[in-house]
């Protein structure tokens, strides 16, 4: 049996979630409904631009911190440039399914 303190931890912690997931719902529809753009995609966009700073940032002292590491570099680099060719292709593909 869990003790009550954890109970009332568990208790607080999911309603938190539930709570905090309803809200940021809540908010992509009124962004939705406002005709500013599809609301849920601008949350979930704005949520993972937000961290790239900091993962760009750890990226690049990591590799500061790993000099006698040649690879690591070319692998990056190789990563962008397949990211970048995967969103334009995504993005032609869109445009000419939208003619």
């Amino acid at each position: 049996m869990l003790n009550p303190g954890l109970r009332s931890s568990l208790l607080t912690a999911a309603a938190t979630l539930v709570t905090g997931t309803m809200f940021l719902m809540w908010l992509g529809e009124q962004i939705t409904e406002r005709g500013i753009g599809n609301g849920i995609s601008m949350i979930i966009l704005s949520s993972i631009l937000s961290g790239l700073p900091a993962a760009i940032g750890g990226t690049l002292g990591a590799r500061e911190q790993r000099r006698h590491e040649p690879r690591r570099m070319p692998f990056l680099l190789g990563l962008l440039v397949l990211g970048v060719t995967a969103c334009g292709r995504v993005r032609g593909a869109r445009s000419g399914a939208s003619r």
